[in-house]
């Protein structure tokens, strides 16, 4: 029997998948969720998926967006679309969706146990 937190986790997953589709949209808020990382970080790569990687050098080259000193941007096809890992001289941050959903299943999940 499936718990209350798995069908709300389940909705979340369903309606992420629908709102990071690709495109300037998605690109934008992809980009916005990959700098809101704390300036003090300074110098770091951000790996973005290619399909990610193109929609955002398309925004930075309209000028619609801007990256800070020291930020590079580089494809891998390992992260899924609409994700972003960064890493900094001190760690990463995984800031994909499927991550953070996974994080928040097994909080919940240990939780009901």
């Amino acid at each position: 029997r499936r718990s209350v937190h798995e069908a709300a986790l389940d909705l979340a997953e369903a309606v992420l998948d629908r709102e990071l589709r690709p495109g300037p949209d998605g690109a934008r808020a992809l980009l916005d969720r990959v700098l809101a990382t704390p300036a003090d970080l300074g110098v770091h790569t951000v790996r973005l998926h290619p399909a990610d990687l193109a929609e955002v050098r398309a925004l930075l080259g309209a000028g619609r967006h801007t990256l800070p000193a020291g930020v590079t941007l580089v494809g891998d096809s390992t992260v899924r679309p609409g994700g972003a890992v960064s890493e900094h001289p001190t760690g990463f941050l995984d800031a994909q969706v499927d991550t953070a959903l996974d994080r928040a299943r097994r909080a919940l999940l240990e939780d009901e146990a």
